[in-house]
């Protein structure tokens, strides 16, 4: 199982630090290697499709670097090492329609001795019977995103595919002092619980207290200033301004605000009343399912 889709999940220049993003909605663009083709970059957001570029679009640097690990490029290293073995990829790209990923997954089973299936987290929902060794290959990404769900998305899933598999789970990664291996390694989810509770508790987050987001979304200058108005007028609840994870097209800003709360706290008749005076601009959502 990997991370991510694609052949290089993110190009960077080394000369201004840019990261390539779309040139219609700014989201940073994944390179895919198409089979028979050219390479391409792809928008997972809005689908814009774009030839590969030799120079930075900011400062016209030749040193651009593809980093991250995706589908595309384990399958690559794959048949480099044996060109002769069967692959299959499960992922959003290569696959369109339940039919195709069972088929994929049938495939595979009925030829393990000679296939090797590829997929992202998509492969959970069509895993059926149980298989002699899974490899994960680069999930870090999930410790490095800001919340506090992600640690448990990823014992989920490593929890899933330990389920299925009847002789080795392989785990690659950079993170070796992350202590979640270790408790996947030995079966111990009672202590991991025990370990995200208390690690939850001392950031402040839930079930420790009560989490309101506040998200603004427009033109750059815009945003900014309002969201600098409404960080002055909740000072008393240390708010937190940080940019969204979602995309938005070029020249908008995307900022949230995060407030936590105690449970005892909340509802505050002061918190609420600025809350029900702002402009239908501002989205508020109270206990959201993530802060991104």
């Amino acid at each position: 199982m990997v991370g991510r889709l694609g052949f290089g999940t993110t190009t960077f220049c080394n000369d201004c630090d840019d990261i390539l993003t779309c040139t219609k909605c700014n989201r940073p663009i994944i390179l895919h290697d198409k089979k028979g083709k050219d390479r391409i970059y792809i928008c997972r957001h809005c689908g814009l499709q774009e030839k590969p570029t030799d120079r930075c679009p900011k400062c016209g640097s030749w040193r651009l670097t593809t980093l991250g690990i995706g589908t595309e490029l384990v399958a690559k290293a794959v048949t480099q090492i044996n060109n002769k073995i069967d692959i299959s990829i499960i992922d959003s790209e290569h696959i369109n329609t339940p039919k195709q990923a069972t088929r994929a997954m049938t495939d595979f089973i009925d030829n393990k001795n000679s296939h090797i299936l590829i997929g992202t987290e998509m492969i959970l929902d069509y895993l059926v019977e149980p298989i002699d060794y899974i490899a994960v290959i680069s999930l870090d990404h999930l410790l490095a995103l800001p919340g506090f769900r992600f640690k448990e998305k990823l014992a989920h899933i490593l929890v899933k595919l330990a389920e299925f598999t009847n002789k080795k789970l392989l785990i690659q990664t950079r993170l070796n002092d992350e202590n979640i291996w270790q408790y996947i390694n030995q079966g111990n989810l009672l202590d991991f619980c025990r370990q995200e509770i208390k690690d939850r508790q001392n950031a402040g987050w839930p079930p420790f207290s009560t989490l309101i987001k506040i998200s603004r979304v427009g033109p750059e200058l815009a945003v900014q200033k309002d969201m600098d108005r409404l960080e002055n007028l909740l000072k008393p609840f240390s708010p937190i301004v940080y940019p969204s994870f979602v995309a938005t097209p070029r020249g908008h800003l995307n900022l949230n605000l995060l407030i936590k709360i105690p449970p005892d706290n909340w509802p505050d008749e002061e918190l609420s009343a600025v809350l029900k005076a702002l402009p239908p601009t501002f989205l508020v959502n109270v206990e959201p399912a993530d802060i991104l």
